[in-house]
């Protein structure tokens, strides 16, 4: 994962390939064969271990934090000519503001930018309880929704 929280995928095929390379680094975590029937899913639950995604997600959320502390003026103008990036980080923040509105203050991104901002610049050890606590409720979405799956079936 070094160098995870400034990566980006430009097309499905890499991030498919790199999520069947964590998948299968799970699997062997776990001491599955290769031929043992559990699903993707199953596998991410009974692990308890974050989803691709999710690994991706946290570590660019995390750096965020890590630019902010940087405080180098000119690094917001070489990153802002990076659109890609901006665009996953503005998706990673409305994704981690989903997963929290309902429990914390904070407000929508895309409105209240400046404080985010401001949690970003001045309380990193909050930012980062923040993003595992967003991290861990998307983790019992998933698991709330394969029981109801599982249910159904």
């Amino acid at each position: 994962m070094y160098g995870s929280d400034s990566w980006i995928a430009n097309d499905s095929r890499t991030m498919k390939k790199f999520e069947a390379a964590i998948l299968r680094l799970y699997r062997r975590l776990k001491r599955l064969r290769p031929d043992a029937e559990m699903s993707d899913i199953e596998v991410l639950l009974t692990t308890g271990l974050p989803s691709p995604v999710m690994l991706l997600r946290r570590n660019r959320l995390r750096y965020l934090a890590v630019l902010f502390r940087c405080g180098v003026p000119d690094l917001w103008h070489l990153l802002g000519e990076d659109v890609a990036w901006v665009q996953v980080m503005e998706d990673d923040m409305i994704w981690m503001w989903e997963q929290l509105k309902r429990s914390s203050s904070l407000k929508d991104p895309r409105q209240h930018i400046e404080q985010w901002y401001d949690l970003l610049s001045y309380h990193t050890s909050y930012w980062k309880r923040l993003v595992n606590r967003a991290c861990a409720h998307d983790h019992m979405q998933m698991q709330k929704e394969h029981m109801v799956v599982k249910f159904d079936q």
